[in-house]
């Protein structure tokens, strides 16, 4: 029976790694266009902050209603992962508005994050160095798997809501075509709640962490 699980477990991995490799493959363009979307609005955001720094008050209120009386960990992890796979899943759904929902999800979160980044180099007096050590300190280790996972929900809700428009190969029908987003839909939401889940258990309990650490002693 041992050598049974050990002969499986490996090969049924490999299997759904080999899925989802093939599956995101198979939406490069898309990914690359969110991709392209993401890193413009990140530095429309950047260079908005000279132009209007009050909006970085809003900002942190906005935050600051939705997470500010939460007290434990424990729910402040539970309060963010909620929060993030609403926002995944209205971009994946969303998509179905002709892709626009896709496109304003990715320039929303592109601009926050241009906009904050350079809000903390402003109005930090730090040396550049101690800066960018505390910027990346504090998007990097939760933002490798959330931008991934921001990614996909908005290439495949892009895909969802646009790809049967286009004329299909011969003996294909729209509807076959738009079936068939919906199979990839269904089928990526397990990878990006997972990178999700990730993502908020690395920025409740470590990067909250590394920042402090870096205040101590970068004397931030």
């Amino acid at each position: 029976m041992s050598n049974l699980l050990n002969t499986t477990t490996p090969s049924i991995f490999r299997r759904v790694f080999n899925l989802y490799r093939e599956l995101i493959r198979s939406r490069k363009s898309q990914i690359v266009l969110m991709l392209k979307v993401f890193v413009f609005a990140v530095i429309v955001g950047a260079f908005s902050y000279n132009f209007q720094p009050d909006l970085l008050e809003n900002i942190l209120k906005f935050f600051q209603d939705k997470f500010g009386g939460i007290e434990s960990d424990q729910q402040l992890t539970s309060a963010i992962f909620i929060q993030n796979i609403e926002s995944a899943l209205f971009a994946l759904i969303g998509g179905l508005i002709l892709g626009i929902i896709p496109i304003l999800f990715m320039a929303t979160n592109g601009f926050l994050i241009g906009f904050v980044i350079v809000a903390l180099f402003v109005l930090n007096d730090a040396p550049i160095i101690p800066k960018v050590i505390y910027t990346l300190a504090g998007l990097l280790p939760h933002g490798i798997f959330e931008i991934p996972a921001v990614l996909l929900a908005a290439a495949f809700g892009w895909n969802l809501g646009t790809r049967f428009l286009i004329r299909p190969q011969p003996g294909i029908t729209r509807w076959q075509v738009f079936k068939q987003g919906i199979k990839e839909t269904l089928l990526i939401i397990p990878l990006i709640v997972l990178l999700l889940a990730i993502a908020v258990v690395v920025e409740v309990y470590f990067t909250g962490y590394l920042v402090e650490l870096c205040i101590t002693y970068l004397n931030i």
